[in-house]
This record gives C-alpha cells, structure tokens and sequence, in this order.
C-alpha cells in the first residue's frame, strides 16, 4: 500500500469514528434512534431489521452537501431509501403531496363504498 492509499484510509477510518460518535450521541435514555423524517423509534435490538438507523445527508453530497456533521440527519433505512438525492426541504415536500393523495383516495373511496352500502 503506497503513502496515498494509507492516508486516505486513515481519513475514512476517522470520518467513520467520528460518525459512529455524532450517532451515539444522538441516542435516548433508552439507547434508541428516532428518524428525523417520519418519527419512527430505532432500537437497538432492530439494528439489522428494515427499521434501523442510518446517517443521511440532509443535503445530498451528489448536490454539493459537505460531509460533515451539521448536514448529517439520523434516518431509518425506508426514509433514507425513499430520499434519495432530495435535499430534505424537497423530500417533506413530497412526503407531505404523498399523504395529501393518500388521504384523498381514503376519502374517495369512503364516499363510494357509504353511497353504495345505503340503497
């Protein structure tokens, strides 16, 4: 491994360190994460389960986010998935536009289902 190789190693071992601190001292008494997006609970026995807790780029970094820790967001795995590489003001947005529709439909489909349940 030649001196560029290590060093760069070397940096990426301490940006991890550093990150697994930012995350730890993100926890409650409990020691459980809570997605800053949706609200969801991570606890430490989801760790590997579809809900656990991962480390999001408010800004992505593919849109000229820094990776450093007051662009870093606590997210669980569906929200980080569903992100993608919307900056977080565009993913509430979104969020918000697919729960108005959500709603919607529930509406919808209540009127439909009274008007034929009263005949």
């Amino acid at each position: 491994m030649n001196g560029w190789e290590l060093a760069w190693l070397q940096r990426a071992r301490e940006k991890q360190k550093d990150r697994r601190a930012w995350m730890h001292s993100r926890r409650d008494k409990h020691g459980n994460l809570t997605c800053e997006y949706c609200g969801s609970i991570t606890s430490k026995r989801k760790a590997f389960s579809w809900c656990s807790a991962t480390l999001d780029h408010r800004t992505p970094l593919s849109r000229g986010g820094k990776d450093e820790p007051d662009n870093w967001a606590v997210c669980c795995n569906r929200c980080n998935g569903l992100k993608g590489a919307m900056t977080q003001p565009e993913f509430e947005a979104w969020r918000a536009a697919k729960q108005a529709a959500k709603e919607e439909r529930r509406r919808a489909w209540l009127a439909a289902n009274k008007q034929g349940g009263t005949t």
